[in-house]
């Protein structure tokens, strides 16, 4: 526990650092801080046929934002921020052991029978960086894009449900996520000013994850018969990624 608190405090101080660094290089074009809310909707799908993408999550990110203009209507974009419940549903057409690297609450739950549900709640330490194009002021009303917009993340907590024959919920996987996230999206938007230094902000952005989001090290896949015997076991290297839509609402000062 200790160690998740000390990589969580380097990585909110290096994000402040990173905030600092940049402050100063674009001070004199201008920059704004600010606050975000996003209720999410994510999903997860795989590259194996056998593996099915089978539910979504309802999820929230919370942080702060910088922008850091080098020019009238041009920003880098970057911050910090929690994201909460961002993960989804698999479904293992193929039975296995999934969960290989967690200690899980029961033996059974290592020899998984066809059909069955993983289910993943993820939680993220989050570094967004962005390059935000804005048109010029209609009246109080702006409209912005993001593109490109990066996602880097750094995974503090993973739970997992098991559905179908077998059935658990809140399993610790940590160890059967991978530690660092990166994703890629684009997003758009508008921005509303209530005065001259304050600014509403709405937009929709969408990410994908660009690296496995499951780790599979030890992860097997079994041929059973009809008696659940494995007659065959094969190891399970699948790519699971990561999608989100994010609904962003949040205050710039």
């Amino acid at each position: 526990m200790s160690q998740k608190l000390n990589t969580m405090k380097k990585s909110i101080l290096a994000g402040l650092f990173l905030l600092s660094c940049m402050g100063g290089i674009f001070a004199q074009e201008g920059m704004r801080f600010g606050v975000q809310v996003s209720p999410t909707l994510s999903w997860m799908q795989s590259n194996d046929k056998t593996i099915r993408s089978n539910g979504s999550m309802i999820g929230i990110q919370i942080g702060m934002l910088g922008e850091f203009y080098f020019a009238e209507n041009y920003a880098l974009i970057t911050g910090l921020g929690l994201s909460f419940q961002q993960g989804g549903t698999l479904k293992h057409d193929q039975g296995g052991n999934f969960w290989a690297n967690s200690t899980l609450s029961n033996s059974e739950m290592y020899q998984l029978p066809n059909g069955i549900n993983t289910r993943y709640h993820i939680q993220y330490l989050e570094i967004p960086l962005a390059l935000r194009m804005r048109t010029r002021e209609f009246g109080y009303l702006r409209y912005f894009a993001e593109i490109p917009r990066f996602l880097f993340g750094i995974r503090t907590k993973a739970t997992g449900d098991l559905e179908g024959a077998v059935n658990s919920e809140d399993e610790l996987i940590t160890s059967d996520v991978n530690p660092l996230s990166v994703s890629w999206g684009a997003g758009a938007g508008i921005e509303y000013s209530i005065s001259p230094s304050t600014a509403f902000i709405a937009g929709l952005f969408y990410q994908s994850s660009i690296i496995d989001v499951t780790r599979n090290k030890k992860a097997s896949k079994y041929l059973y018969d009809s008696a659940m015997n494995i007659l065959e076991s094969a190891d399970e290297h699948s790519i699971g990624s990561l999608n989100a839509l994010s609904l962003r609402i949040g205050l710039m000062f």
